[in-house]
């Protein structure tokens, strides 16, 4: 199994609708859950907008027949005086979970993210999503954040990239990522 990795601008026409189709299969058992991933219902075209916009990366896990088995989008933010990316819309085939095809995509995370000089990765998902969550927490990820929501409650994940690491303590961690920008701004303003 090989992982293409696709940056804005300069992903493959052909590559949407198959991404679109494993994303429908993958959250099928989500939407059964009654956990309705936006995601979860996208089209070709909703794969395509996710990247019009915004600069990022797709990552494609394909197998030795060349089919789409896995995915998942790195979005691009600038904010708070960071620049880091939103891991958004995993999706593994039905057939292959369990078969390693989302460890080798986070390895591949890593490698973008650390080669691109990311400071964090942030991810979210359904408190009730048990195999996100595990996934989230077994790749190193730190829950910083409980939202309610409508229909389901999330979890705010973070992956300390750089000179992040120390928010691997929590509450710690929730505290540095809410106050740091301030810190930045108040600096900024006493030059």
């Amino acid at each position: 199994m090989r992982i293409d990795v696709y940056r804005s601008g300069l992903i493959p026409q052909h590559v949407f609708e198959p991404v679109s189709e494993l994303l429908q299969d993958a959250f099928a058992e989500r939407r059964e859950q009654g956990i309705n991933f936006k995601c979860g219902l996208f089209s070709a075209q909703d794969v395509e907008n996710e990247f019009v916009n915004g600069e990022g990366y797709l990552l494609l896990a394909i197998n030795e027949n060349e089919q789409i088995v896995g995915t998942v989008s790195l979005i691009e933010h600038n904010k708070g005086g960071f620049r880091y990316v939103s891991h958004d819309n995993l999706a593994v085939s039905s057939l292959c979970k369990g078969k390693g095809v989302a460890s080798k995509l986070f390895r591949e995370v890593i490698n973008v993210t650390k080669r691109e000089g990311y400071d964090f990765i942030t991810s979210f998902t359904a408190t009730t999503a048990d195999s996100s969550v595990r996934y989230h927490l077994k790749n190193g990820f730190v829950i910083y954040e409980r939202t309610p929501g409508k229909g389901y409650d999330s979890y705010s994940f973070i992956y300390p990239l750089k000179r992040f690491g120390f928010m691997r303590i929590q509450p710690l961690s929730k505290m540095i990522y809410i106050v740091l920008p301030y810190i930045r701004r108040i600096k900024k303003i006493l030059r």
